[in-house]
């Protein structure tokens, strides 16, 4: 119960990151009346699509499924809401995914050393 927990504050905690990340390097102004509006509705519809596999699929399947729930919604979130340019979104989101990398992999690490679901989330 507690790593379930922890799994979806973790997830959306990244999710809400990355996001509002990737928005920053694409050019998005967050002082702009209704971007921060938009950017948590694109976050809960992510979100959703999130929660939707992991009732349908395993935890793994979710992470498998993580590009086509959250990276591409994002990037024509961009392209289309904004008007931003493919190349431009695209490379908006996947430096926004390499800043995430660090917290994962410190995860990962303090997984292999301890096998504890629950520290991995913490960490």
């Amino acid at each position: 119960m507690m790593e379930n927990s922890l799994f979806f504050i973790h997830g959306t905690l990244l999710l809400l990151f990355g996001a509002f990340l990737s928005g920053a390097f694409a050019g998005i102004r967050f002082n702009v009346p209704g971007n921060m509006k938009r950017f948590l509705m694109i976050c809960t519809v992510c979100g959703a699509l999130q929660i939707a596999s992991y009732i349908l699929f395993q935890e793994a399947t979710v992470w498998k499924l993580y590009p086509l729930s959250t990276h591409l919604p994002l990037i024509l979130f961009l392209c289309m809401v904004y008007h931003k340019r493919f190349v431009t979104s695209l490379a908006s989101v996947f430096t926004a995914y390499l800043f995430c990398q660090p917290a994962n992999w410190l995860g990962i690490f303090a997984f292999n050393i301890t096998r504890s679901e629950t520290l991995e989330y913490l960490v």
